[in-house]
């Protein structure tokens, strides 16, 4: 079964925050041409303007309950790949956007708009929040949530961290079921002595010691220093107990100051360890970072490099890294950052998942380097989104495809501004199980003031659009 990859974290930075780590101070590095082709501006005949995507179909039912399947995201357990996106909900009486934890579920013939679930926080049995500013009520976005089966039961539990009454952190899970979670109260996640967590820590999944079984990644820091300094990465290997307590535990060394990202999860039943990264934070600049691969041997330093993705890009069965320049700049005058542009490169380094020696790739064409790894034909090499904006492009060697999408300059009468129209790539995975992934794509114009976002599900190989809707009545 081909590795399927998906990283629906938040409604739209969700893309650059995953695959494209970068954390800048602002775009004033970037040049009016790179400003342009990020916005969308101008007039380019590879942009598919189209009209704005319907609502989802009022009627909507629940989905079948499955058997159980190792795929963190198979939400029912019933064999397919789910897609798991924010949708608006109910308008609180502040006025604030209200968000939903939304799921379309996977089939045989894709993901099914009337086969839908959509989930708060009473229904992951969460406490109720004590600070407004991280929403009220029922709120539950998909950046707070990631899933994995830490309990090994086939169903994918729900693991958020949450800020309490007494102002300290917590890592919740949500046990999930063959009809999604629950409903009974969270259980707090056991971390080893000493730890402390703090949201909005990085987090990460993956079967680490390709044991088969599902493991948490947790940044974070420890109660004996100041301000819970100085920083560790933990890995907590499962199964879990419903207790929330983990077999085993692990704590990496030098990871203060990092985010994490993980490879996706082999759902094959192949017991491959799961590739993680520790990518240094930065402040704009371009910074490299530490790779994990076969279960944890030394890690390898790598090129710096503030835009990372996995994906096997030799088709060897084994997850690798591509690590390029995501051409953010660090503006600020002080020591250590006067030389910065010396450090740009172009082209992309490739860290080969079978722990051999980097290989160095150089750009056919401008930004030409991977954002998001994609296999639309299944033959087990993946190739890669690139660009962004307007000249948003599927790569496959010498292949190349304009795949971007561009919602109309005025939705429900309001202007939408360039940089709001064009779509960003927000996914790649097998929904269908037929051995070949689909790009999705979002957007969500300035105008939306209700939370509502534009959706795409493309079949990359003939550019054709398999479907697309708005969040508008979803959680109706």
């Amino acid at each position: 079964m081909k590795v399927s990859r998906m990283r629906c974290r938040a409604v739209l930075v969700l893309v650059l925050a995953s695959s494209v780590l970068m954390t800048g101070c602002g775009d004033a590095d970037r040049t009016p041409q790179e400003r342009k082709s990020a916005s969308g501006g101008g007039s380019s005949p590879s942009v598919r303007d189209g009209a704005v995507p319907k609502p989802v179909p009022a009627d909507a039912r629940p989905p079948a309950a499955g058997k159980g399947s190792k795929d963190p995201d198979d939400i029912n357990g019933d064999g397919y790949r789910d897609l798991m996106l924010s949708v608006p909900g109910p308008a609180p009486s502040s006025g604030r956007v209200d968000q939903r934890f939304g799921v379309l579920f996977g089939s045989a013939r894709g993901l099914d708009l009337t086969t839908r679930a959509v989930y708060g926080r009473s229904d992951l049995g969460l406490p109720e929040r004590t600070d407004p500013d991280d929403g009220q009520g029922d709120y539950l976005g998909v950046d707070y949530v990631h899933t994995a089966d830490l309990d090994g039961d086939g169903f994918p539990d729900f693991v958020t961290t949450e800020r309490v009454a007494t102002g300290r952190s917590v890592t919740y899970v949500a046990w999930g079921s063959a009809h999604g979670p629950t409903g009974r109260p969270a259980t707090p996640l056991v971390l080893p002595p000493g730890a402390v967590v703090t949201a909005g820590d990085p987090l990460a999944r993956g079967d680490f010691d390709g044991d088969g079984h599902h493991d948490l990644a947790i940044g974070g820091g420890s109660a004996a220093g100041p301000d819970t300094s100085p920083g560790h990465v933990r890995i907590l290997f499962g199964p879990f107990s419903r207790a929330g307590a983990a077999s085993r535990t692990r704590t990496l060394p030098d990871s203060s100051d990092i985010d994490l990202l993980a490879a996706p999860v082999d759902a094959s039943g192949a017991h491959r360890a799961t590739p993680l990264y520790l990518h240094h934070d930065d402040d704009g600049e371009q910074t490299a970072g530490t790779l994990y691969l076969n279960g944890w041997a030394r890690g390898r330093e790598t090129h710096v490099g503030n835009a990372v993705e996995f994906g096997d890009f030799d088709g060897d069965g084994t997850q690798d890294l591509a690590v390029s320049d995501s051409g953010s700049r660090n503006n600020e005058v002080e020591p250590g950052y006067e030389d910065e542009a010396s450090h740009a490169f172009d082209g992309w380094f490739l860290y080969p998942g079978s722990g051999a020696a980097p290989v160095r790739h150089e750009e056919k064409a401008p930004g030409d380097t991977p954002r998001l790894a994609i296999d639309p034909d299944g033959d087990g090499r993946d190739g890669y989104v690139a660009g962004s904006g307007a000249t948003l492009t599927y790569v496959d060697g010498e292949r190349r495809a304009p795949v971007a999408h561009r919602i109309p300059a005025r939705v429900d009468g309001q202007k939408v501004s360039q940089s709001s129209r064009v779509a960003m790539p927000v996914a790649a995975a097998d929904f269908d199980g037929d051995g070949r992934q689909e790009l999705v794509l979002s957007c969500s114009p300035d105008s939306a003031s209700s939370g509502v976002t534009y959706w795409w599900v493309t079949d990359v190989a003939t550019r054709r659009d398999m479907m697309s809707f708005s969040t508008r009545d979803f959680a109706s």
